[in-house]
């Protein structure tokens, strides 16, 4: 997989967000924290954040197939095309409200849990 954007494969990737926090964190058991993430999911996070006023938690960005599978993914997630990443909610809000934001965004889904949300660029 390739990057869609050029970006530094290490370090900081946006005002914000580093590669890291979009690694996979399967472990040595897969690809050992490989990141190849869509930099327009970063730029709406991005947004997301500012909206927010608040530092974001990416809790899952990229899994590689056999995290994905480890952590009960779905066969075509998102997240194995660098396409989606899970949001833990900031203090201060509830998911649902986290969500109606992400929504105003115009990610193409946006999925609400207790945790946080899962969200995608989808186009379809």
């Amino acid at each position: 997989m390739t990057l869609h954007k050029t970006f530094p494969t290490t370090g900081r990737i946006t005002e914000h967000f580093t590669l890291a926090e979009f690694a996979c964190h399967g472990g040595a058991k897969c690809c050992g924290g490989a990141a190849p993430i869509k930099f327009e999911l970063v730029e709406m996070l991005e947004e997301l954040r500012a909206r927010v006023g608040a530092p974001l938690k990416i809790n899952s960005g990229f899994r590689c197939i056999k995290h994905n599978k480890a952590a009960g993914g779905s066969k075509s997630s998102l997240h194995m095309l660098g396409m989606a990443a899970d949001v833990a909610t900031p203090t201060g809000w509830t998911p649902f409200r986290f969500a109606a934001e992400a929504r105003a965004i115009g990610f193409g889904k946006v999925i609400k849990y207790d945790w946080g949300i899962h969200v995608d660029i989808r186009t379809w």
